[in-house]
């Protein structure tokens, strides 16, 4: 339990350095580069593994329930990877082996320049989903490439699917996130205020109930709890932010925009330590921007993940107290859990892993966890490809798995 104090986050965020997934707007970036503010507008839209409780859960899995679907998706069910690399879905082992093509010449009318796919492929019982917002369609296929069809005309971006079984309903989620548990549908809703508001509905059909309003964000839906950055005061200094956990049980105080989850029925992982000083939680990351027709879009990628056996974030990337910026070392930071004598929970100190990531260093999806690895998108412009690094939970196995071409 905790006692923290509830803050109003800074609209504004302060940036000498925006990386975006869309090398095509390269010398748009440059030029926003060059000014002192961006404004970042946060929705919190991680891609979860929503449902009851753990479904299509491979048996002994280790993977994060906010995994991303950009360019590459994690399917715990046959334990290989699924990603997009040209014009062509592709499947491998975790490592990067046995590499093979499951379909291609994925595109109608593929763009004369590569660089203005922004790709998002996810993979539900047995189905591999993709899309492109440049295309505005959504396809779907076995997971061997046959019986490929449209399974949405109209809608495409991030993927997750809400409910299981006969129920199980694929949905998009720019800035919303969906999860079911026992009688209850809950739902979180990225703001422009930087922080996110977090709803109960009970089911089928029933009244909502708002949890928590423009004091959290980054949530993870996890089977045993839901686990988020909270903004607390930390030794005296405003916009420090911990990460904790809260039941799917916990009754607010207050109601609307004024909802609060209860200190006391918070459960502590990480300190709001001091911006600089500690291990303090970033944001949701920037905007990301799409060329072509659609413009900007703003997809925020979330910076926290939950597995079963361990929490991966990036630290803080930003202070921007007193009206100027300053960017902070971030880093991607680990903590291991555990359960203790009495059967609750246990949460290690955080150890940073690799020193001077930023949430602005990512190419789009954030952290994915998958068995003991952590993995993450970066940009390799010049060469017009992603790179997908990894590397273990104790700091070992670094390398890059795969390049991902435009």
């Amino acid at each position: 339990m905790i006692d923290f104090a509830a803050g109003t986050m800074n609209r504004w965020m302060f940036s000498g350095l925006l990386k975006g997934p869309n090398p095509s707007l390269t010398p748009f970036r440059r030029l926003l580069s060059s000014l002192s503010l961006i404004l970042v507008l946060i929705i919190s839209a991680s891609c979860e593994m929503p449902g009851d409780t753990t479904p299509g859960e491979a048996a002994n899995a280790n993977y994060g329930y906010a995994n991303s679907s950009f360019r590459y998706f994690y399917y715990p069910e046959d334990k290989k990877i699924y990603y997009i690399s040209g014009d062509a879905v592709h499947r491998m082992d975790v490592d990067g082996t046995n590499s093979a093509v499951i379909k291609s010449n994925l595109w109608k009318n593929p763009p004369k320049d590569a660089s203005s796919l922004y790709p998002f492929i996810y993979v539900s019982s047995g189905t591999v989903y993709y899309n492109d917002r440049r295309e505005n369609t959504t396809y779907k296929m076995n997971t061997d490439g046959t019986e490929h069809a449209v399974e949405r005309s109209g809608e495409s971006g991030p993927m997750g699917v809400y409910g299981t079984g006969t129920n199980a309903k694929l949905y998009f989620f720019d800035g919303r996130q969906q999860y079911r548990k026992n009688a209850a549908h809950y739902f979180s809703q990225g703001r422009f205020d930087n922080l996110s508001n977090l709803s109960k509905r009970t089911l089928p059909g029933g009244s909502v109930t708002a949890l928590t309003n423009g004091q959290a964000d980054n949530f993870v839906f996890a089977p045993e709890g839901i686990y988020f950055r909270l903004k607390a005061a930390a030794a005296g200094v405003a916009g420090a932010y911990g990460i904790v956990k809260v039941g799917y049980d916990a009754p607010p105080e207050g109601s609307g925009a004024a909802a609060r989850l209860k200190n006391t029925d918070m459960r502590k992982v990480v300190d709001p330590d001091t911006p600089g000083a500690g291990y303090p939680a970033s944001s949701p990351n920037v905007v990301s921007l799409t060329g072509g027709p659609v413009g900007i879009t703003n997809y925020v990628f979330s910076t926290l993940n939950v597995s079963k056996d361990f929490i991966a974030y990036i630290g803080r990337s930003i202070d921007n107290r007193g009206g100027t910026s300053h960017l902070l070392p971030g880093g991607l930071n680990v903590v291991i859990r555990g359960t203790g004598p009495d059967g609750a929970d246990r949460y290690t100190s955080p150890r940073t892993l690799r020193t001077g990531i930023r949430k602005f260093d990512l190419a789009g999806g954030g952290i994915d966890i998958i068995g003991d690895y952590m993995y993450w998108l970066t940009e390799d412009e010049d060469n017009k490809r992603y790179r997908l690094h990894r590397i273990k939970k104790d700091g070992t196995g670094y390398g890059i798995v795969k390049h991902l071409r435009y």
